[in-house]
């Protein structure tokens, strides 16, 4: 059974900033989050941790993006603090898909970014991108590129 789930509203789960997009052929991307001031992250199965720490830091975000990191950070990683003051932006762009078709799954991809041209840009390229969605789901990602207009 396909699951599609897009997510128009500040509520996300996993988000990318700082790192260059990391290839890891062991592991399935469960995870990422893209943002135009701090960049992309991948995190992988065994990265929960890592996640919830990258999450927090303003050394690995460049100090970006404090609010939809802490809305991230809160639902990912519950039983810790997040450890930033922060104030919503009300203006930023905000959206997220994961797809899942039979035993597979794209994992979960967040994009937040003040200009909408440049997030439409970066997730028409992810849509597309087999390895960053675990080779799953080509079809439905064809239809939702196609229902996102690019």
């Amino acid at each position: 059974m396909m699951r599609t789930f897009v997510l128009l509203s500040l509520l996300g789960f996993i988000v990318s900033c700082g790192d260059p997009v990391e290839r890891d052929s062991g592991n399935p991307i469960v995870a990422s989050y893209n943002m135009q001031c701090a960049g992309n992250k991948n995190f992988r199965e065994s990265n929960v941790d890592e996640l919830c720490d990258t999450l927090a830091s303003n050394h690995h975000n460049k100090g970006c993006d404090q609010d939809f990191r802490e809305k991230l950070f809160k639902e990912l990683c519950p039983l810790k603090s997040f450890p930033h003051k922060t104030k919503p932006r009300p203006y930023m762009s905000v959206w997220s898909y994961e797809l899942e078709s039979t035993n597979c799954s794209t994992g979960r991809h967040f994009y937040y970014f003040a200009d909408p041209n440049k997030m439409h840009r970066l997730r028409c390229l992810h849509l597309v991108d087999e390895e960053k969605n675990n080779y799953c789901a080509k079809h439905e990602r064809r239809r939702l590129s196609q229902e996102v207009g690019c």
